[in-house]
C-alpha cells in the first residue's frame, strides 16, 4: 500500500480542499513516488499534515494518544478551555464555515485501501478531541509514523519492561506465552505469600498453647468479679470470659466495661449536680415560699377577670343569634306570601299546560313521519346512483376491452421483436466478460512484469520473467550495461588488490629506509671519529675519507625504489578512479534504461486500464439493455396472461360478451329506481300540518309565559312535569303548613334566648371586675399572666415539690417545712447512691486489668489441631511450588529464545552504522531477560574492547535520536496490515531537527537505499530548505522514483521542482 493522494478540508491548519491537495505521483506516470520530500518552516501545517493522514486511516491522531500518560494531560489539558457555550475545535479548522464538511481522504495505489475520515463534532462544553480519541480502527498504521515528537519516545519513555511488551505484541504467541507465564508467577506469588502466613500461624498457634496454659487462674477470677457486677446490672448483663478469649473478645468485653463505665461515671456527676442544686433551695427556701404566695394570689385574680369576659361574650353572642333568627323570620313570611299567590293560579296554568303538551305530542308523530319517509327517499336515490356508476363501469369496461383486441397484433409484433434483440445482447454480453478476462490476464502479466522490472539492480541482474511487452532492444541494452559493469567490477577489484598490494610494498620501504638510514648515521660516525677511507658497512675501498663521506651521504638505492613504487601507486589510483567514473556512468546508464522500460510499461499499463475501464463501460451497458428488455418482456407477457395470440383473442371476446349481459341486467335495475323516486307525494301534506300546529304551539307557549313562577316551583321541588293540578295544589299546602310550624318554632327561640341573656346579665353584676370593659380585662389579664409567668420561672422548683402533695390544702406554715423534709431526704439517698457508685467502677477496673491479661486465652485441644493441619498445608503448598518453578523456568527459557529470534538485530545495525553517528559503539545488542518480569535491554558495544553501556545515559541526544530512527525505520520495514499484506509506506516527520548535520548524508543515503531496495514509499517533511534541496540533488525525479513539495503559506501546498 503506498499513498498516491491525500485530500485535507476543514482540518486543523488546511482550509480548503484545493489548498491541502497532496499529489505524490510521479511526474512521467500515475503511480505513486516512493520518496516525497515535504518542505515548509515552522507553523506551516507540517504537522497537520501528518496528523490529517494519522485521522483518515485510523480515525484518530496517535501523537496525542500514544501512551495512557499522555492520553490523559492531553484530555485534561483540552478540559481547560471547554465552553458551555460552544464545542471545542481541536481537530477541525476554526475558521471553517459551518456548511463545509472536516473531510481528509487518502487515495493509495490499492482501489480496496483508500480510507476516509469520520469527523464527529463535540457537544457543547466537551472537544472534538475527546471524540476522536477513543478509535482503535487500523492500529498497525501507528508503526508506519514517526512523529518529531516521538523520536526518541521509544528509548526515553519506555522503560525495559514496557519495550518488552511494546515489541512482544506484534507476536501473537509470543503475549500468550508471557501471559501464561505471568499467570504462573501470580500464582507462585499468592503461594509463598499464603506459605508465609501458614509459617506465621503456625508460630502464634505454638505461642498461643504456652501462654493459655497459665490464664485458668486469671480467666476464674474475673468471672467472678463478673458474677458481683452482673447482680448491679438492671439489664445487658456482661458475659463470662470463655474459650477462646480473643483480642475482639476482650475488646467487646473493654468496650462493654468502658459503656458500663461511662454510665456510672454520668451518675456520678448527676448525683453530685443534684447535691449542689438542693444545697442552693434550701438557702433559698425562705424567699420561694413568699414567691409562692404571690403566685397563688395572681392565680386567682385571673380566673375572676377571664370570668367576667366569658359573661360579656355570652351576651353578645346571643344578641347576634336573636338578630339572625329574627332576619329568617321575616324570609319565611315572604316565602309564605309567594305560596298561597301560586295556590291561586294553579287551575289556569295546569289547563295551558295540558293543551301545549297535546299540541307538542301531535307535533312529533308527525314529524318522525315524515323523517321515515325522506330516509327511503335517500336510500332509493343512493342505490339509483350506485347502479348508474356500475353502469358506467361496465361500458368503459367494454370499450377498454375492444380497444384491447383492435391492438392485439401490435402487441405480440412488439414480443417477437424484444425477444430476438435479447438473444442479440446475450451473445454480446458473452462475448465482452471473454474480452474482459483476456485483458485483465494480460494486465496482471504486464503488472508482474513491472515488479520485476521495477526490483532489477546491478548487484543481482537476472531475468526471471518472460514478456513480449519490453522490446529485445531494451533487454539486450540492459544486458550490455550489466555485462560492462560486471567487467569493470572484476578490474577495480583487481586494481584494488594491487593498490593494496602496493601499499604493502610501500610500507616495507619505509621500514627498510628507516633501518639503512640508521646504519648510515652509525657508518657516519665511525668514519667520522677513525677518519678510514674503506666502508664499514659493504669494505668497499675509496680514494680518500672525503669521497667515503660523499657515497654514504648520497645513498639513495631505497629512495629511487620508494619513488618507482609511489609512481606506480599513483598511475593505479588514477586507473581506479577512471574504472571508478566509468562504473558511476554505467549505474546512471542502467537506471535511465530502467526507467524507461519502466515508462514504457506504465504506458501500456495504462492504456491496458483505459481498455478496460471502456470494456466494462461497454459491458455495464449491455448489462443495463438487457435488464430493460427483459423487465419490457416480462411486463408484455404479463398483460397477455403468458397467452398465445388466438387464445388470448378468444379469451378477450368471452370476456365482452359476458359484459354486455351485465350492462343489459343493470340498466333496467336503473329504470326501476327512476320510477319508484320520482312517484313518491305524501311528504307535501306532511309538511302543511306541521306548519298549523307549529302556529298554535306558538299561541299557548305565549299564554303560558305568565305561569313561570309555577314552572320554577315545580322545576326547584322536582316535581313530574306533567303533574296535575291535585299534586300541584297539594304539595303547595304541605309546603305552606311547614312554613308556618317554622314561624312558630323561630318565635319561640327568640323568646327563650331573650331569657337567658337577662339571666347572664344578673350574674355579671355580682362580679367585682362588672363596671370593667372587656378591653380593660383582656389588658388585666396580660399583666397578671407576666407576673404568674415571672413567679413560675423563678420558684418552678417549689411550685413542683407542693404540687405532690396530692389533696392536701396549702398551709403558710406547715407546707414550707415539709418541703424542707422532702429536700434534705433527697441530699442523703444521692450521697449513699454515690458511694455505691464508685465501689462499682473499682470492680470494673479490676476486671479489666485482669482480662487483659489473658488476651487470646483459648482451649489448647483447639490449637493443638489447627496447629497440625498448618503443618500439613505447608508440605502440600511446598509440592506445588516446586511444580510451578519447573514450568515458570521452561517458559522464560521459551521467551528468551523466541525475543531473540524475533528482533532482527543485523537489519538495525546495518541502519545504524550507515548512518554512522558515534566513534566508538557503532554496535546496538538486544538483549531479553526473563525474570519475573521480562525485560528488553537495548545496549551499544565498543569496536575496540566489547564493551557494553546504555544509549540513553552515555549517547548524545542526536546519536539516540538516531538509534531510535535505525529501530523504528527496521520494524516499519516488517508492518503488516490486518489482512497480512505489507504497509509499504513509511512517515517521517522532520528527522533532521533531532540529529547532528554530520550524520544528514548517512540518513540520506539510507533512506534512498531503503527505498530503492525494498521498494518502500519514504514520505518526509522538514524545515530545513538546505535539506530539502540536498535531497532534490541525491534523488532526483529524472533518475529516481521521487516527488519533491512545499507549504508556500500557511495551509497552502505546491510542487517544487
Amino acid at each position: 500500500m503506498k499513498i498516491k493522494k491525500v485530500e485535507i478540508q476543514a482540518f486543523k491548519s488546511y482550509l480548503e480542499k484545493e489548498d491541502g491537495t497532496f499529489d505524490f505521483t510521479c511526474n512521467t506516470s500515475s503511480e505513486p513516488a516512493n520518496f516525497v520530500s515535504l518542505f515548509a518552516p515552522n507553523g506551516f501545517g507540517k504537522t497537520s499534515f501528518f496528523d490529517a493522514i494519522d485521522f483518515a486511516i485510523t480515525k484518530k491522531i496517535s501523537r496525542y494518544v500514544r501512551n495512557d500518560r499522555l492520553k490523559k494531560i492531553n484530555l485534561e489539558e483540552s478540559k481547560q478551555y471547554n465552553s458551555q457555550e460552544e464545542s471545542q475545535l481541536v481537530i477541525r479548522n476554526k475558521n471553517a464555515p459551518k456548511k463545509l464538511p472536516t473531510r481528509v481522504e487518502v487515495t493509495t495505489n490499492n482501489a480496496e485501501k483508500n480510507f476516509i475520515s469520520s469527523y464527529k463534532k463535540g457537544i457543547k462544553g466537551s472537544s472534538d478531541f475527546r471524540i476522536q480519541s477513543k478509535s482503535t480502527a487500523n492500529n498497525y498504521f501507528e508503526s508506519s509514523m514517526l512523529y518529531q515528537e516521538s523520536i526518541d519516545s521509544f528509548l526515553r519513555e519506555t522503560d525495559s519492561e514496557a519495550r518488552f511488551k511494546k515489541f512482544s505484541e506484534i507476536d501473537t504467541e509470543l503475549v500468550d506465552i508471557n501471559s501464561a507465564r505471568s499467570a504462573l508467577l501470580s500464582m507462585k506469588s499468592d503461594l509463598l505469600r499464603k506459605q508465609q502466613e501458614i509459617n506465621s500461624e503456625k508460630t502464634r498457634l505454638s505461642t498461643e498453647i504456652e501462654l493459655n496454659n497459665t490464664n485458668s487462674s486469671y480467666a476464674l477470677t474475673v468471672n467472678q468479679l463478673l458474677e458481683d457486677v452482673n447482680e448491679r446490672l438492671p439489664e445487658r448483663k456482661i458475659d463470662d470470659v470463655q474459650s477462646p478469649f480473643t483480642d475482639f473478645e476482650y475488646l467487646k468485653l473493654s468496650a462493654r466495661l468502658e459503656e458500663v463505665e461511662t454510665v456510672i461515671n454520668d451518675n456520678i456527676e448527676s448525683n453530685r449536680k443534684k447535691v449542689l442544686d438542693i444545697n442552693t433551695k434550701l438557702s433559698q427556701l425562705h424567699l420561694a415560699k413568699s414567691r409562692y404566695n404571690q403566685y397563688v394570689d395572681s392565680t386567682i385574680q385571673r380566673e375572676l377577670i377571664l370570668k367576667s369576659i366569658s359573661y360579656l361574650d355570652n351576651v353578645k353572642s346571643i344578641s347576634r343569634t336573636i338578630l339572625k333568627l329574627e332576619q329568617d323570620l321575616n324570609s319565611n313570611q315572604d316565602h309564605l306570601d309567594k305560596l298561597t299567590d301560586l295556590q291561586s293560579k294553579v287551575d289556569s296554568y295546569c289547563a295551558h299546560n295540558f293543551a301545549y303538551n297535546k299540541t307538542a305530542n301531535e307535533l312529533k308523530d308527525l314529524k318522525s313521519k315524515l323523517i321515515s319517509n325522506e330516509k327511503l327517499i335517500i336510500t332509493l336515490r343512493d342505490t339509483l346512483s350506485k347502479k348508474i356508476i356500475v353502469q358506467q363501469s361496465i361500458s368503459n369496461k367494454i370499450d377498454s376491452l375492444d380497444k384491447e383486441k383492435s391492438n392485439l397484433d401490435a402487441v405480440f409484433n412488439d414480443l417477437d421483436n424484444k425477444s430476438k434483440k435479447l438473444s442479440i445482447l446475450e451473445s454480446n454480453l458473452k462475448k465482452s466478460d471473454s474480452d474482459i478476462k483476456e485483458f485483465s490476464s494480460n494486465r496482471r502479466d504486464l503488472s508482474q512484469c513491472l515488479v520485476d522490472v521495477n526490483i532489477l539492480n546491478l548487484l543481482d541482474f537476472k531475468w526471471t520473467f518472460s514478456n513480449d511487452a519490453i522490446d529485445s532492444m531494451h533487454k539486450i541494452e540492459l544486458t550490455s550495461i550489466y555485462e560492462k559493469h560486471s567487467r569493470l567490477s572484476e578490474d577495480m577489484s583487481v586494481l584494488n588488490k594491487k593498490i593494496e598490494q602496493g601499499n604493502l610494498e610501500i610500507k616495507d620501504i619505509n621500514q627498510q629506509q628507516s633501518d639503512i638510514n640508521f646504519l648510515i648515521d652509525k657508518a657516519r660516525n665511525i668514519v667520522t671519529k677513525t677518519k678510514q677511507s674503506h666502508c664499514p658497512l659493504c669494505e668497499r675501498k675509496n680514494d680518500s675519507y672525503d669521497e667515503l663521506i660523499k657515497r654514504i651521504s648520497n645513498n639513495s638505492m631505497l629512495s629511487d625504489m620508494e619513488k618507482s613504487k609511489n609512481s606506480l601507486k599513483t598511475s593505479l589510483m588514477k586507473e581506479s578512479s577512471q574504472l571508478s567514473n566509468e562504473i558511476e556512468v554505467l549505474e546512471i546508464d542502467f537506471l535511465k534504461a530502467k526507467n524507461l522500460i519502466l515508462t514504457k510499461l506504465k504506458e501500456k499499463l495504462t492504456g491496458l486500464d483505459e481498455t478496460i475501464v471502456n470494456e466494462s463501460q461497454k459491458r455495464a451497458e449491455f448489462d443495463d439493455s438487457k435488464n430493460n428488455l427483459t423487465s419490457d418482456l416480462d411486463r408484455l407477457k404479463s398483460s397477455v396472461m403468458l397467452m398465445t395470440k388466438d387464445s388470448y383473442l378468444e379469451h378477450l371476446n368471452s370476456l365482452i360478451f359476458s359484459e354486455n349481459i351485465r350492462k343489459d341486467a343493470v340498466s333496467k335495475e336503473v329504470e326501476a329506481l327512476k320510477e319508484t323516486v320520482d312517484s313518491s307525494s305524501e311528504q307535501l301534506e306532511l309538511n302543511n300540518k306541521i306548519i298549523e300546529l307549529e302556529k298554535k304551539r306558538s299561541i299557548i307557549l305565549m299564554d303560558l309565559s305568565r305561569y313561570t313562577a309555577h314552572s320554577d316551583f315545580i322545576k326547584v321541588n322536582k316535581l313530574p312535569l306533567n303533574s296535575d293540578k291535585n299534586q300541584i295544589t297539594s304539595f303547595i299546602n304541605l309546603k305552606i303548613e311547614n312554613l308556618k310550624g317554622t314561624q312558630q318554632g323561630l318565635k319561640n327561640e327568640i323568646g327563650q334566648l331573650k331569657e337567658n341573656a337577662g339571666s347572664i346579665e344578673v350574674k355579671n353584676n355580682e362580679s367585682i371586675y362588672k363596671n370593667f370593659t372587656k378591653e380593660q380585662s383582656e389588658k388585666e389579664i396580660q399583666v397578671l399572666e407576666g407576673k404568674i409567668s415571672s413567679l413560675s420561672k423563678d420558684n418552678h422548683w417549689f411550685i413542683n415539690i407542693v404540687n405532690t402533695f396530692i389533696n392536701e390544702v396549702y398551709d403558710e406554715s406547715k407546707t414550707p417545712l415539709k418541703v424542707r423534709d422532702y429536700l434534705e431526704s433527697n441530699l442523703v439517698s444521692l450521697e449513699v447512691n454515690n458511694k455505691h457508685h464508685i465501689d462499682f467502677l473499682a470492680k470494673l477496673s479490676a476486671i479489666n486489668e485482669t482480662a487483659s491479661k489473658i488476651k487470646n486465652y483459648a482451649d489448647t485441644t483447639t490449637l493443638k489441631a489447627e496447629l497440625r493441619n498448618a503443618s500439613n498445608k505447608l508440605i502440600k503448598l511446598q509440592d506445588v511450588i516446586i511444580e510451578l518453578d519447573f514450568d515458570i523456568g521452561k517458559l522464560g527459557s521459551e521467551i528468551k529464545s523466541r525475543v531473540d529470534h524475533f528482533f532482527n538485530t543485523d537489519l538495525i545495525n546495518k541502519i545504524y552504522q550507515s548512518i554512522d553517528p558515534h566513534p566508538e559503539y557503532k554496535k546496538i545488542i538486544f538483549n531479553c531477560t526473563p525474570e519475573d518480569k521480562p525485560k528488553l535491554l537495548i545496549s551499544a558495544q565498543s569496536e575496540k574492547s566489547d564493551k557494553l553501556m546504555s544509549p540513553t545515559l552515555s549517547f548524545s541526544s542526536a546519536q539516540i535520536n538516531v538509534l531510535a530512527l535505525s529501530i523504528f525505520l527496521a520494524r516499519a520495514l516488517s508492518i503488516k496490515d490486518d489482512d497480512g499484506n505489507p504497509v509499504d509506506c513509511i512517515l517521517i516527520d522532520d528527522p533532521v531537527q533531532s540529529i547532528d548535520a554530520i550524520n544528514t548524508l548517512g540518513l540520506i543515503d539510507t533512506l534512498r537505499m531503503i527505498s530503492v531496495k525494498f521498494d518502500k514509499q519514504i514520505i518526509v517533511t522538514t524545515h530545513d530548505e538546505n535539506f530539502h534541496e540536498l535531497l532534490k540533488k541525491k534523488l532526483p525525479d529524472d533518475l529516481f522514483s521521487s516527488k519533491f513539495l512545499r507549504l508556500k503559506a500557511f495551509g497552502k501546498v505546491s510542487s517544487d521542482t
